[in-house]
């Protein structure tokens, strides 16, 4: 399952990340390259980072005003998990969804929730 994103604002506006969320087996991976906002000219080589659900507080989806946008909000326990995706974000990136693709960010928004949630109870000796 995989989401195309962007992540606007970066570097004060100059600069925009524009990627895809996958959802593996624990693990979120972003991919994405870096590219100025004013010309779409200046790009990056395609980065990753894989962000294991251990170090995952939570996925949020958050639907625009006025139906407009969408967007998931990930938190993580650390700064470090979210240290290589450019911006000023520390443990919380806002990741911005086209209108087409909110079903399925929705989805993996509940998927990874319901596996945070899972992991969570067997933590407490419950299997």
């Amino acid at each position: 399952m995989s989401l195309p994103f962007v992540i606007d604002d970066v570097y004060g506006g100059l600069a925009e990340v524009r990627g895809v969320l996958r959802l593996e087996q624990q693990a979120i991976v972003l991919e994405f390259k870096l590219q100025d906002a004013l010309l779409n000219v200046v790009k990056t080589e395609v980065s990753s980072v894989t962000v294991p659900f251990e170090q995952i507080e939570q996925l949020v989806f958050r639907k625009g005003w006025f139906g407009l946008g969408a967007s998931l909000c990930l938190r993580t326990r650390s700064l470090k998990a979210l240290e290589a995706v450019p911006g000023d974000h520390g443990a919380e990136l806002l990741i911005g969804v086209a209108r087409k693709d909110r079903t399925l960010a929705r989805e993996i928004a509940s998927q990874v929730n319901y596996a945070l949630s899972e992991s969570r109870f067997k933590q407490l000796g419950h299997s």
